[in-house]
């Protein structure tokens, strides 16, 4: 096996045991891993299985020439997006912009402000 093949393998496992944990987490069966709250969400849990059901079947029946297009499509806007999200290649850190640190609201931070209060 290739290593690309290594790769691709590894990400379709993490893939399936990501839906697993979300529909655990969504059943309430284990803990929501940012708050540490245990919620149910019964329909999330079925619209979860469902996507998983609908992947065994797609990968025991195969893709055609359309959906894999589709798919193409999809993950090159995904990753345009990630180069436009991430700056490039450039560090992943958000930083205030040009344009966000020029911004003036007319919150100068000042209690009055927050009270509502101007001067």
């Amino acid at each position: 096996m290739s290593d690309e093949e290594r790769i691709h393998e590894a990400r379709f496992t993490a893939l399936i045991y990501s839906l697993h944990s979300q529909a655990m987490i969504q059943l309430g069966k284990l803990a929501e891993p940012g708050s540490g709250e245990i919620k149910r969400d019964l329909n999330g849990a079925r619209g979860t299985i469902d996507l998983l059901e609908t992947l065994v079947w797609k990968v025991k029946r195969g893709a055609d020439q359309q959906e894999l297009k589709a798919l193409d499509g999809l993950l090159t806007e995904l990753r345009l997006n990630f180069i436009d999200e991430s700056g490039g290649g450039e560090s992943t850190a958000e930083e205030p912009t040009e344009e966000d640190e020029t911004k003036d609201d007319g919150d100068d931070g000042s209690p009055e402000d927050a009270a509502g209060e101007t001067d």
